[in-house]
Parts: structure tokens; sequence; C-alpha cells
């Protein structure tokens, strides 16, 4: 249930908008309540750790950061909206901030202290939990996008062209440390003690390890330069990215190497956000599907329940070719060309919308490779069948007049023109063999494709495609073959195309299409037509292995930003193949015509072009479901259980929706509910309980939302609560044989906790039954007898001492522990490390101003060590970090944190140590 309060600057409405796609920011207090910020004031808000979400809206401005510390809420957006909660979001403040300005970023070093940036070089600061800002001056008027601290007074800024600010005072001052020649947009900075990495767009990437004094650059080889939009700095060289179309890179040496995350989604990623190593989110704002890790980032899963829809929009109605035509303009990567026939055509927006480009044709006839210089722009180069002659034609003045550079006859099955990827003056060119025989002739031009030579004589018959290897320029692969050969091969070159090898040879015509990628370039995927399957090498060529039985493939292309991504056609089979794992399985989508090429241009970014049927570009929507719906479920105890008294159990609950649960209890049907805690999170779905001294057959729990008690569930049945592991109904306990004798005493000790315990009810033995009246008395059995205490456990008297019986025994006194009553306070502390998790109740208890806590770890974990009141308000954090196995102590000193003294009251400390979690009572008496 969601409440709204007015602030003191502004009311704002709250109206339901459910049409916004899209989240600019993700964040999360404590791993399981996770919220997610966007469009159109669209709020997404997940109490299971991104598994399912509810959906709602603050106003209607985009909401373009969120930041949250235990019940604390924060979030900034467009016109200087800004939205608070105290009570993890139960009620609401808003308010129009200082200017109006957009904002961009809004972070708190704890949980008085925040700053939030945004358009103009506008940064605000707050010193009382965000209920007044105050301008500061940053020095600069550039858009800032994103603001980091490692503490209170330690800072950073970055924003547009290039601009990177610190403070070291909290942001009273703000000083420029960027490079002169950066002028690169920068989209995101974060942070850990001294390290600081920063990135955005073309690929921009930089990391400092001394906070911002020397800078080092990070070669993120995206050849299509994907913006990098955010990262989020793990611990020491421990780093994710993501951006691009999607791409989720992670690297654990501080960019000496990287891994790509294999997932489903295919959209521009904005923000990244982790909670501790294992648990992360990420989002985007082309949709409404905040994928979750568990695992530090191996493994990426969408929302329950999220559907995806593959399908293929056409851009392009007519045109085409054999080959692959695609081109990224080296000088504008938002502008894409495509030759198709005896026409060129050009998107200024990716790919959303194409225009022919008048006059631009290279020539009568089709082209079947097609490049434009990025040297100079001005030159373009095709191989095309087009008059006077079929060959290498090349343009000086973009494309206006033509020449012929290099007349020879080429296949008319791919694209034999190649570009060197690291040398872009070079290009290769395979002409056919005579007659389609074995007597190729590979050229090469050094001075873009102005003249040629021959680099060398071959066994080609008729090359479909000719590869570059990024960063290996010296290895070369050329796929071969000539319809209705029978039989297509793969040759490759270790020293830039003078010899070459025989790979392998197959049972199809052809190998049209070869797919590399500077990201991995040990890998690469070969088609066939029209026969055999899809062939895939992790070893730079060396050894091929089939991966698709699929037969008459032929367009394919990896993904510029991300290596995992493959995607290939069929040459007449109307289908498409994606894989967002390299290779290891495929989805298949309906696709028109016969593929002819392929560009992913990013992971989201993919065109096909058909041969005669012009261009289509992929298209991959989500849909995710959401629900308002309020819930919770009472699972243990349910009904049936036995819990001993002063033992701990975990009562456990499903829920949704729900932000924090109260949790109540009562031993009889006609009794009052009595309060086990006031509100604890619910995302837990556990509490541990120490079991009362309320002996009873009938006990219940009852679980409700901590804020109005709606939703509410109980157990279905009836639980028991027993002393010492015996039945509620009186019982004996047998001390044993005794003989006659002098006089003496036996000793019967009762340990507790301070609560009541057990009421005596009866000493017998065959010569009679004597009732006690007080703690010592004496019986005289006739003979060697067996002495036995009746005793019922009912809550009325609680004994602290020893109960002492003459018995005239001339043996020794027989020595009697009631086990599971309490504590034995003669018990010896176990030495080496603990057997297993525990937290001890503070000491002294109540307290003033100070106390101690204890607690055992048996095993490294990650420690959660934080203090509530009795609203479910986290007060202090104690303990945030991964220990070791041992025993600590924690000293409280009274205070919340800001440093402020707690009032007298009752609060409550839970300690999480990995999936251990427990939670104790301690009383502040001042």
């Amino acid at each position: 249930m969601r409440k709204f309060s007015v602030c003191i600057i502004a009311l704002v409405c709250f109206a339901i908008n459910l049409h916004g796609q899209g989240f600019y920011g993700v964040h999360s207090p404590n791993g399981v309540d996770v919220w997610g910020v966007g469009k159109s004031g669209l709020v997404f808000h997940s109490t299971d750790g991104g598994v399912t979400w509810a959906n709602f809206t603050q106003g209607a401005a985009n909401l373009r950061s969120i930041f949250t510390m235990g019940s604390d809420v924060w979030i900034v957006g467009d016109n200087g909206a800004f939205y608070s909660s105290t009570n993890s979001g139960i009620d609401w403040s808003s308010s129009s901030l200082i200017g109006g300005s957009t904002l961009r970023s809004v972070v708190f070093a704890d949980g008085s202290n925040g700053w939030a940036a945004g358009d103009n070089g506008t940064i605000l600061n707050t010193a009382n939990g965000g209920a007044t800002w105050q301008a500061q001056v940053s020095g600069t008027t550039q858009t800032l996008y994103s603001v980091a601290f490692s503490d209170a007074v330690t800072g950073y800024a970055v924003g547009a062209l290039g601009t990177v600010l610190k403070t070291v005072d909290g942001g009273l001052h703000w000083n420029s440390i960027g490079q002169r020649d950066w002028t690169s947009d920068i989209y995101s900075v974060s942070v850990n003690g001294g390290d600081v990495y920063i990135c955005g767009a073309d690929g921009f990437s930089w990391e400092s390890d001394n906070g911002g004094t020397d800078w080092a650059s990070l070669y993120f080889k995206t050849d299509s330069k994907v913006d990098v939009n955010d990262v989020f700095v793990k611990g020491r060289e421990d780093v994710v990215y993501v951006g691009g179309g999607g791409f989720i890179r992670h690297t654990i040496d501080g960019g000496g190497s990287y891994q790509f995350a294999s997932h489903q989604m295919f959209a521009k990623l904005n923000d990244v956000f982790f909670y501790d190593s294992l648990r992360g989110w990420v989002c985007s704002e082309k949709n409404n599907a905040i994928m979750r890790t568990t695992d530090g980032g191996t493994t990426w899963l969408l929302p329950q329940g999220t559907t995806i829809a593959y399908s293929w929009v056409s851009k392009i109605s007519t045109g085409g070719s054999i080959g692959n035509t695609f081109v990224i303009d080296p000088w504008n990567k938002n502008r894409i060309f495509a030759a198709l026939s005896n026409a060129i055509y050009m998107s200024a927006d990716r790919g959303e919308t194409w225009s022919l480009v008048p006059g631009k044709t290279a020539g009568g006839g089709s082209q079947w490779s097609f490049y434009i210089s990025p040297r100079d722009s001005n030159i373009w180069l095709a191989a095309t069948s087009g008059s006077p002659s079929k060959g290498v034609k090349r343009s000086t003045d973009r494309g206006v007049t033509w020449t012929s550079v290099l007349t020879r006859n080429f296949t008319s099955y791919g694209m034999p023109l190649e570009m060197d990827p690291d040398h872009p003056d070079t290009l290769f060119f395979g002409a056919e063999g005579a007659g389609s025989g074995p007597n190729g002739i590979l050229y090469r031009s050094t001075n873009r494709g102005a003249t040629w030579d021959t680099l060398a004589s071959t066994s080609f018959r008729s090359p479909c495609d000719i590869v570059v290897i990024p960063d290996s320029t010296n290895i070369m692969y050329v796929g071969d073959g000539t319809t209705g050969s029978g039989s297509a091969q793969m040759w490759r070159s270790t020293d830039t195309g003078h010899t070459w090898t025989s790979i392998y040879s197959s049972a199809s015509s052809e190998i049209p299409m070869i797919a590399v990628s500077r990201l991995r370039k040990d890998y690469a995927f070969a088609t066939a037509w029209s026969n055999t399957s899809v062939m895939k090498s992790t070893n730079q060529g060396v050894t091929w292995t089939s991966i698709s039985s699929t037969t008459s493939t032929w367009g394919a292309d990896i993904a510029k930003d991300d290596p995992n991504v493959y995607m290939y056609g069929t040459y007449g089979g109307g289908t498409s193949y994606l894989s967002s794992n390299a290779g290891s399985s495929f989805n298949p989508t309906s696709l028109t015509g016969s593929n002819s090429g392929m560009l992913c241009y990013d992971r989201a970014t993919i065109f096909a072009h058909q041969a005669g049927g012009g261009v289509y570009k992929y298209v991959v929507t989500y849909t995710v479901p959401t629900t308002n719906l309020q819930t919770v479920t009472v699972v243990s105890p349910n009904g049936g259980e036995s819990w001993q008294y002063n033992t701990s159990h975990n009562i456990t609950w499903t829920s949704g929706n729900v932000g924090n649960v109260r949790i109540d209890y009562k031993t009889s049907p006609a009794g009052a509910w009595q309060t086990i805690v006031a509100s604890t999170p619910s995302a837990s779905g556990s509490y541990a309980w120490v079991v009362p001294n309320a002996p009873t057959s009938q006990a219940r729990i009852r679980i409700s939302d901590a804020s109005d008690t709606n939703p509410i569930d109980s157990s279905n049945g009836f639980f028991s609560i027993t002393v010492a592991g015996i039945s509620t109904q009186p019982s004996v306990l047998s001390l044993g044989h005794v003989g006659v004798g002098s006089s003496r005493s036996d000793t019967i000790r009762i340990f507790n906790n301070g609560t009541a315990t057990l009421v005596i009810s009866s000493i017998s033995t065959s010569s009679g039954v004597f009732v006690p009246g007080r703690t010592s008395f004496s019986i005289s059995p006739s003979s060697s007898d067996t002495l036995s205490v009746s005793f019922s456990p009912i809550a009325i008297q609680t004994y602290n001492d020893t109960l002492r019986i003459n018995t005239n025994a001339p043996t020794s006194p027989t020595f009697v522990e009631l086990s599971g009553v309490g504590d034995n306070p003669n018990s010896v502390p176990e030495e080496g490390l603990p057997t297993a998790f525990a937290l001890a109740q503070n000491y002294p208890n109540p307290f003033n101003p100070s106390t101690t806590i204890s607690y055992s770890l048996p095993a490294e974990s990650f420690v959660s060590l934080t203090l509530y009141n009795t609203l479910g308000q986290e007060v202090a954090e104690l303990v945030n970090q991964l220990q070791t196995a041992g025993r600590y102590t924690v000293t409280f000193a009274g205070r919340d944190k800001r440093g402020v003294d707690l009032s007298s009251g009752i609060y409550f400390y839970r300690l999480r140590a990995g999936s251990f979690v427990d939670m104790k009572k301690m009383l502040l008496l001042k």
C-alpha cells in the first residue's frame, strides 16, 4: 500500500501512467528490495530481489536516477523533480529542487549527506537526508551525467565534452581533473577508494588508481564505437560495464581482460548496480525488463514471466545482391550505408529510416562488396558486375563518379573485396580462376584501391569471402567454392596472404560468409551453401567444428559490442538464427526471402540484406508482467509443529509487494495477540524467534503488513510450545535408586534464563508421597527405593536456585540437570572456531549509553549487522563487510547513523551472515 505526504516546498499529484517504457536507474538497499525508475514517472519496485515487480508512477517527468539506503529512497529527474521516502516507499515527499534543472544523478554518502547533479553544471547538496538542498559551485556549465562519492568529503562528477570534476571537501569546491584532449561525453563514474573508473560515448573508458591524478585508457575494441553507458566498481579491479546494444562486460584485473555475459537482453543498457559481489541488476531505457544476477554477473535473468518476441521489419523494400554490402560510416557512427543492386542507400539514424543517395552508384549491374575509407571519407570502393567491366571500381568524390581500377572476373556468390581492419589503406581482392578452375589470383592494394598488384597465385576457384583477422592481420581466411562443384573449401594464411593452406572441405558448393570479431579474435564462424552446416573455430581457424545442421546458410556477422552474439541467415530458407552464447544455441526467426548479408552493428541493431528483397531490421520486444497486489502467507509454523521453549526457530512466510511485516503470536483461541516484532523486512521471508515460556498446544502465528496490517495471514492450524522437550501434561522424572542410611541431601538444579519455568508438584517413593512447601524437605525410605519428582510445566514461579531433598541415602548425592530448560551457567565456552552461526543477546541489557553485541561465524561470510527501531526503520549499520570465521564483538554507542543520540526505547538488531538471519531486541534506558 502506498501513502503520500507533502513536503514543505510543493505538492505533486501522482497520476498513474502505465504507458512509460524503459528505465534510467536501478538500485537496492539490501539485495532483495529493488527499485527502478524511468520514463514518464515510471517506478518499479520488487521485494524479492527482482524476480517479480510492482509498478506505479511518480508524476509525469522522466526519472533519471535513484539511490537507496536502509529504508530511505531518493529519486531525481527532469525539471528538478525530487521524490523521497524514509520508510521504504510507504510514504513519499516530493518537490521541485532549486533551479528546476534536469537532474541526472543522485548519491548519498550516508543517511544525511547527499548530492544531485544535472544540466547546466548543476550540483546540489543536502545535509539532512534531502529535507533541504543547497546549490554548489561546480565551475562548469556542461551537463553532468553522473556523481559518485567514496566518503562524505571525496566525490567526483562527470559530464559532457570530457568534463571530470573532483571535490575533497564535500562539494564546497570542485576542480577539473580531466585531460585536455577529452572531448567525448562522459556518462558514468564509479569509485572504490582511490580507484576511479569513468566511461562514455564512442567507447570512452579510462581508469585512475590514485584518485584522478593520473589516468590510463582502457581500449574497448568496439569497431562500431558503441557507447559505454555505465560502470560499476564491485571491488579492487573488479569492474562491470554496460552499454551499446546490451553488452555486459566484466573485468577482474582492472581492464586487462574481459568476460562477456551471455543473456537475453537485446537493447541499450543504461545502468548497472551491484548490492554486493553476487547480487546485481541492469536496466534499459528501451523496455521494462530489469535483469538480475545472483552469481556475480555470470548468469543474468529476466523478471519472472517475461515473454520475448522476435521479428524482422522491412526498412528497404527492393534491391539486393548476393554479397554483404553494409558499411558503417567510419566518420559518423550513426550513419549506415547499404549498396543494393545498382543503388546506394543511407540511414542517418542507425537504420531506422533509409533514403536513396541520388546518383551514388558504382555503375550498372550489382554490387557485391562496398567500403568507405576510414582515412578519407571521399574514397568509396565497390566490387561490381556493372559496365564497362566486372571488377573493382573506385570513387574519390563520395560516389559521384566512378573509375574502374581492377578488371577481373569474380564470384557471383559472396564478397570478394576486403579491407584490412587495422591498415585500412590495404585492400584485398580475390579473382576467380580461369573457367572457375583452381588458379585464382589474390590482388592487393596499399593505396586505398588506387592501384593493384598480384599478391599471390593460389589454388582458389572462386573466392566467396576474404577475411583479415583484427589485431592479427597476418592471419587471413578465404571461403572458396563454385556452384555445382559439391566441394566448398576453407583456406588459411599466416603470412598476410602470400601462401595458403587448405583447412577443411565440405559437401557444399560454397562458403559464402565468414564472421570474425576484434573482441574475440580467436573465434570465427563460417556458413555453407547448400548442404552441411555452420562451422566454428576457436583457435584462429586451425580447426573447425559443426555447430548447426541448418542447410543453405549464407550471410553472417558478430555483434561489434559483444562476441557472444552471432547471427546468420539462409539463402532460400526464409529463416534467420540468432545466438547469444557464441553459437551454443540459436533462436530461429522467420525472415522473408533469401539472405545474402548480415550486419550486427551491436546486440540491439541487426540488419539483414535480402537478395532482391531489400533490408530488414531485427526487432526484439519484451513483455514484463507486473502486479500491485499485496500478499503475505504464513509458511511456518502453519500447524502441527512442536517448538521447545528457549530454542530458536525460523518463522517463515512468502509475500508480494509488502515492504515490512509485523509478526504476532497467541497461545489460545481466545487469547490476545502478542507482538514478536513490530516491523521486519518482508523480503527476507524469515525471522528467527526465540520461543517464549508459554507452554500450550494451541499457539498460532500471525503476519501482516507493518504499515496498515493489510494483507494479513495466520497459521492454518495450532502448533505447540513445550518446555524441556516434555509434554505440557504433568510428567515424572526419575532420580534413580536411593538406599537406607544416614541423612543427606540430593540436589535437583533447575537452570533457566530468568523467566518462569517449572512448578514441583510432588516427590514420591514407594513408601509415600510428599508435597513440598519449601525448597528443602526430608523423606525416609524404608529400603532401597526409586525416587521420582512429579512436576507440571505451568508458568507460575521462577526457580533460580537449588531444590534440596533429604533422602537419608548413604550414596553420593544425585545431580540432575533438566536439559532444555535453559543455559547451564557452569558450561565452559568452546574453543577453536565456532561450529554454528549465532547471535548473542547484547550485554548489558537494558543499557545506557553503550552495549556490546557478540556473534559467531563458522565460515567466511558477508556480514550485515543492522539496528532498527520499532517501525522497522534502519537506525544504524554496525557491520557491512566480508568477515572470516570466528567470534566477534561490536560496541554500540547508542547513536544513529547520523551520529545523533538515540532516545529511550526498544530497538532491534539483526545479523545477516550468508543465508543465516537472526534478530534480537534491546532496551535503551536513559
